[in-house]
């Protein structure tokens, strides 16, 4: 596996762990988005409406995603405007690519076995799934799919592409604040900052009242840029020297549960994790262990390929489980295991077979 040396590890690691919860999120939406009154329905909800619903809210651990995409895309230099330019241009390329390899794959998917999202009803009443994948499919949607996932994020392949746009036009932003602070590079450092600030606070304003979900993926973004430069210009931080890391830690992520509906809130509480993983070693490591990182590095064929597999091969193993056995329960784990075994399989595949090839390209020829 190509490992760049300079990369921060526990990012890769913090991507795996994320991308699990993510997984595991959208795959519960089985049961929690269901109207069935079955008892093991009921119990699920149950359980979910309890501080252990942090493990299955996507979009608790999507926010993660936004702050470490934010933190990474400000780590570049931009000196004019031409250098600004280029940024997005790479950005959207960077994003594009790998979107036309995934609808290909999708389509591939769709045509070979099919998406069975209609029929989910004849086995768990859920009306949330059933209304993905009502569109048919062209082979010319695959060439249309990643403009609109990118420029405007949406999607016919891909319901998570939704917020692939949100992140491109993040990335544009912080691209634009990296540039106006070279540019400003005249002036002192405390009124460079104040005018990256204002700035910043306007477009957010804007996005806000008329943008509401671009804000929330904006604000995240933005989030991992100024936790960039804090860590530039903070050397030492003195309350994570001592053991109360974790504590502080956990206290975080319980507050930010309690306040789930408020994703700014969400996105202050992983730069808070970024900092102790970034300031303590020790607990940095934690995201260092191999199996993260592999699920790190695997992560864009994780965010890819979940959601199409398990409204295809997982349901379809769900609905013929349940003919047999009539069992809810077995019917459901069969289909979480199906799409989790065939998610990680596919995105091993797409990693060794597209995106690790380009990085070792990338790094011996310095694109």
């Amino acid at each position: 596996m190509y490992i760049d040396k300079k990369r921060e590890l526990y990012l890769d690691g913090l991507k795996g762990w994320a991308c699990l919860m993510i997984l595991t999120g959208h795959y519960s939406t089985l049961l929690t988005e269901s109207i069935s009154d079955k008892i093991i329905v009921l119990n699920f909800k149950n359980i979910c409406s309890t501080p252990l619903g942090i493990f299955v809210n996507a979009n608790y651990w999507l926010q993660l995603f936004f702050v470490i995409s934010g933190y990474l895309v400000s780590g570049k230099s931009i000196y004019s405007i031409k250098m600004l330019f280029i940024a997005i241009i790479k950005r959207f390329e960077r994003i594009f690519i790998p979107c036309f390899w995934t609808c290909l794959i999708i389509y591939i998917i769709y045509i070979s076995i099919g998406f069975h999202t209609s029929q989910v009803f004849t086995v768990v009443q859920n009306n949330w799934i059933a209304k993905y994948y009502q569109k048919s499919l062209h082979i010319s949607d695959i060439f249309v799919d990643p403009f609109l996932s990118v420029l405007r994020g949406k999607s016919y392949f891909n319901s998570p592409f939704w917020c692939l746009a949100g992140m491109f036009y993040s990335s544009g932003l912080i691209y634009i604040m990296i540039w106006m602070n070279e540019k400003l590079i005249n002036i002192s450092s405390i009124q460079r900052c104040c005018y990256v600030i204002i700035f910043n606070f306007i477009i957010l304003f804007f996005l806000r009242i008329f943008l509401l979900d671009l804000f929330y993926i904006a604000f995240g973004c933005c989030a991992g840029y100024w936790l960039r430069q804090y860590l530039k210009i903070n050397n030492d931080i003195l309350f994570l020297k001592n053991n109360f890391n974790i504590i502080i830690l956990l206290i975080g992520i319980l507050f930010a549960w309690w306040l789930r509906k408020y994703p700014c809130i969400i996105s202050i509480n992983w730069c808070l994790l970024l900092i102790i993983c970034n300031k303590n070693k020790k607990i940095g490591s934690y995201f260092q262990n191999r199996l993260l990182l592999y699920l790190g590095r695997i992560s864009w064929g994780i965010f890819a390929f979940h959601w199409p597999i398990f409204c295809s091969i997982g349901i379809l193993s769900m609905i013929k489980s349940y003919a047999i056995s009539k069992n809810l329960l077995m019917a459901t784990i069969i289909a979480w295991l199906n799409s989790f075994i065939m998610t990680i399989f596919m995105s091993l595949g797409y990693y060794f077979l597209f995106e690790n090839k380009s990085n070792i390209l990338k790094n011996k020829f310095f694109i």
